[in-house]
């Protein structure tokens, strides 16, 4: 009896447990975003930009409801990302929109040239019904660049002139800054020079007398005495040179000539008014992404040599 009753009741229970609903899955958004880029398409490291305004639109294309997400803007460059500027997005339903300026970030971004992308639910917050359409890498403008805003440090150099006599010119400046200029087109930044540079002259004349002089000039962001050009996009330098042309001499002294022998005659300097020259052949310098420094120290021509030590030199926080 009791075996004949459990048989009815597992008879009566299979058909309903075979006729339960699937589970009805709830709609999911799908969100996206564009964005336009009002302003300089550079800024200058860990320095706020001047000229810079991100406005983002973030859509939900799908049919669920999406809670709050956060957007993101992003540096790109060689696969690897920084985070530019971020903005909160409130919750959107089916069919809704959300239009809002993004916050900038002030930081110390390698110097070199980047792509801008924008991300919207960077967190990953939503389960969407398509995940690979949040991001998208923006046109306009099609590079961005973090520039140094100033070059400082220090530059030297000696020239050895041989015949009738053996003259030793050298040169310094201690206090050399190379600051920024314009933004030309394309990555390429200009800067001209600032600083005092110290000349000084020894050696002996074809009759034996000792030369010796000294004399400084000082420069302030004039555009004749020759610029630094920097194209972050290629990722080198060129300059023609940075030089004397003011037309500043300095009497040079000849004296304690051997018995019997009078001086040469009188003389001035500076004998090498370019005083510094990275590529004496106009070639240009390789600068690799996220250069600190301006390599290719030293470099020479025939009897001229030019050293430096020229570091990115940012403001203080």
């Amino acid at each position: 009896m009791v075996a004949a009753l459990a048989g009815a009741l597992a008879l009566t229970a299979t058909p309903a447990l075979a006729r339960k609903p699937p589970r009805r899955q709830a709609p999911r958004p799908n969100l996206t975003v564009t964005a336009e880029v009002e302003g300089d398409p550079f800024l200058f490291y860990g320095q706020a930009p001047q000229k810079l305004t991100i406005t983002d639109t973030v859509s939900n294309q799908g049919a669920g409801r999406a809670g709050p997400t956060l957007t993101k803007v992003y540096l790109e460059h060689d696969h690897k990302l920084w985070v530019l500027g971020d903005r909160a997005v409130a919750a959107l339903g089916a069919g809704k929109t959300d239009t809002g300026n993004d916050t900038l970030h002030i930081d110390r971004f390698p110097l070199g040239a980047y792509k801008l992308i924008i991300c919207t639910d960077a967190k990953k917050q939503e389960s969407e019904t398509d995940e690979s359409d949040n991001c998208v890498k923006l046109s306009d403008p099609r590079w961005f660049f973090v520039a140094a805003p100033r070059w400082g440090g220090s530059m030297s150099g000696t020239q050895t002139t041989v015949g009738n006599g053996e003259l030793t010119e050298r040169w310094n400046s201690t206090n050399a800054s190379l600051d920024f200029d314009q933004y030309e087109h394309g990555g390429v930044f200009t800067y001209l020079f600032s600083g005092s540079v110290i000349w000084s002259d020894s050696g002996t004349d074809a009759a034996g007398c000792s030369i010796s002089g000294s004399g400084e000039d000082s420069f302030k962001d004039d555009a004749a005495n020759g610029q630094l050009t920097v194209n972050y996009l290629k990722g080198d330098y060129t300059t023609t040179g940075l030089s004397e042309e003011s037309g500043v001499t300095f009497p040079l002294s000849i004296h304690d000539c051997p018995s019997g022998h009078s001086p040469a005659g009188t003389s001035t300097g500076p004998f090498q008014r370019v005083f510094w020259e990275p590529s004496p052949l106009g070639t240009p310098v390789p600068l690799p992404f996220g250069s600190t420094s301006l390599p290719g120290s030293p470099s020479s021509l025939f009897n001229v040599a030019w050293t430096w030590n020229l570091k990115l030199k940012a403001p203080s926080r």
